[in-house]
């Protein structure tokens, strides 16, 4: 691969580079043309998200979305009804909790630990205590939970790839 870059005149910065072993128990060492080794990790940041680990990028989405809830506190108590509350929400909160989401690989403990969550962040922008008994069907309302958000838009994804132009010549394979 480097000869391939240095062709086109780029060279591998060996500081930056790193190798993600996948599906390797013992992965054999990596070198550069000149001899410097190339570390192993077992995951990495990349355009701003954690590539491989992905309940360590959902529980960063999970504190950036509390964090903004909290900045909103003010706007929480203020007396507005609660359709405008759930856009508001829906706006800025949901939107930071599921950036990224349809590339998630989510096992059902993940789902349950984000709808948790929702709900719990639902809670507090409604102002319904966990001790005032309402059950969850009456603060979601016709909110659907957000494992079916996600499910959704990981469907549109889907959608939006298989009829990309370039696709659409080739045949479908699952």
């Amino acid at each position: 691969m480097e000869r391939e870059y240095k062709k086109v005149g780029f060279a591998i910065n060996a500081k930056k580079t790193k190798g993600l072993p996948i599906n390797i128990e013992d992965p054999p060492p990596l070198h550069t043309s000149d001899g410097t080794e190339l570390e192993w990790v077992d995951d990495f940041k990349y355009l701003g998200s954690w590539v491989e680990q992905t309940e360590r990028y959902i529980a960063i989405r999970k504190s950036l979305a509390w964090q903004a809830l909290s900045g909103m506190s003010y706007i929480w108590r203020f007396s507005l009804s609660k359709e405008l509350k759930v856009r508001f929400f829906k706006g800025t909160v949901e939107s930071i909790l599921l950036y990224g989401c349809e590339a998630w690989a989510l096992t059902e403990a993940i789902e349950h630990s984000l709808d948790g969550t929702y709900t719990r962040m639902l809670r507090k922008v409604l102002n319904i205590h966990w001790s005032s008994h309402t059950p969850n069907e009456v603060l979601y309302g016709d909110l659907p939970h957000v494992s079916n958000t996600i499910a959704a838009r990981r469907l549109q994804l889907a959608g939006h790839c298989i009829r990309h132009p370039e696709l659409s010549a080739q045949p479908l394979v699952l």
